[in-house]
């Protein structure tokens, strides 16, 4: 670049010339370092996400199965230039595309791209532009664009570069992110599902029955057989009833706490609480949401003390053996 300087320079007698030719070679430079350096932290990947609520294991698969056509997740970094975010619009831009020209149907497309901000330090006007741009594009497509790990600040400024319009495009942490997308899944499934019933009387017979049996029986997916109930479990089990964001199930490091099942509503697991002196204090994202069917505090069955704070996340009913309980049952089962 200096050579050539020196030669306009040499050639033209004018030190004008030469400037605007460093100029130039400065400013195209600039650009070409910046669209090399990646504004991602890995290559997006669709279907490598999902949230911390814990389902039963046939309809955890069916959720990974529709997640890994609907979503892809974009976790973006450092401070974004135009030049990086144009090659990463591109690819978004051709995925879409492709899928259009491939005919794929429209319940197997893209439906959600996920914006993660949590190690972004922010972003150009060109940046900004040329993501709105693309929000349009993909509106057009049917696919939503959404931001995670959104402070109130990073925002406020979204919304007035037009990236964000809605009042569901941002969320606190991707965990929140993923839990609503999931919901909009399972109510899609829902619908799914009632045209099924709706072919025969007895379809819907089923679905009542399953239904009704769920509600009522907590071991329906502990005894698979019915040699399995040789004795009465109800004998050495007691209920509890929990009220969602108060009851305390324990906290880490007790020791003596027995085992529980989930029967209805959800328990929650936090690696910690917020300061209850701090009115302004948020609740952390979840390591785990438990709902039906799964036990809780498996570790207390070798003694082991317990892990996480356990909260009620929602109202609801659990299954709970104590030590001496489950003492009992294995002596006299």
């Amino acid at each position: 670049q200096i050579l050539l300087i020196l030669a306009v320079f040499i050639m033209a007698q004018d030190l004008l010339y030469a400037v605007i030719v460093g100029v130039v070679l400065t400013c195209g430079d600039f650009i070409i370092t910046y669209a090399k350096v990646p504004c991602v932290v890995s290559s997006p990947k669709r279907g490598t996400e999902s949230s911390s609520v814990r389902r039963a294991p046939l309809l955890t698969s069916s959720l990974h199965h529709v997640l890994a056509h609907w979503l892809l997740v974009v976790r973006l970094k450092g401070f974004i230039f135009f030049a990086s975010a144009q090659s990463l619009v591109a690819q978004l831009r051709d995925m879409m595309d492709q899928e259009e020209r491939d005919g794929i149907p429209e319940y197997r497309r893209l439906h959600y791209v996920i914006f993660d901000l949590k190690l972004m330090d922010g972003m150009d006007a060109s940046t900004s532009k040329v993501l709105r741009k693309l929000t349009m594009e993909a509106s057009v497509h049917k696919v939503t664009i959404l931001y995670t790990n959104v402070t109130p600040e990073q925002e406020a400024k979204l919304r007035t570069q037009e990236l964000v319009t809605g009042d569901h495009q941002s969320f606190a942490d991707l965990d929140e992110a993923l839990h609503s997308i999931e919901d909009h899944i399972l109510e899609y499934r829902e619908s799914l599902q009632e045209k099924w019933v709706r072919l025969h009387p007895m379809f819907a017979l089923q679905q009542r029955f399953s239904i009704t049996r769920s509600a009522f029986e907590p071991f329906k997916d502990v005894f698979l057989m019915e040699t399995a109930r040789h004795g009465c479990p109800w004998r050495y089990c007691s209920g509890r009833t929990i009220t969602g964001n108060e009851t305390l199930l324990w906290k880490p490091g007790q020791m003596n706490v027995g085992l529980y099942l989930v029967h209805s509503g959800a328990v929650a697991l936090f690696r910690e609480l917020p300061d209850p002196e701090d009115p302004t204090a948020s609740w952390p994202a979840p390591v785990a949401v438990y709902r039906q069917g799964w036990f809780l505090n498996r570790e207390g069955l070798v003694c082991m003390p317990t892990r996480y704070y356990a909260i009620a996340y929602e109202d609801g009913e659990l299954v709970y053996w104590s030590h001496e309980q489950w003492r009992r049952m294995d002596r006299e089962r």
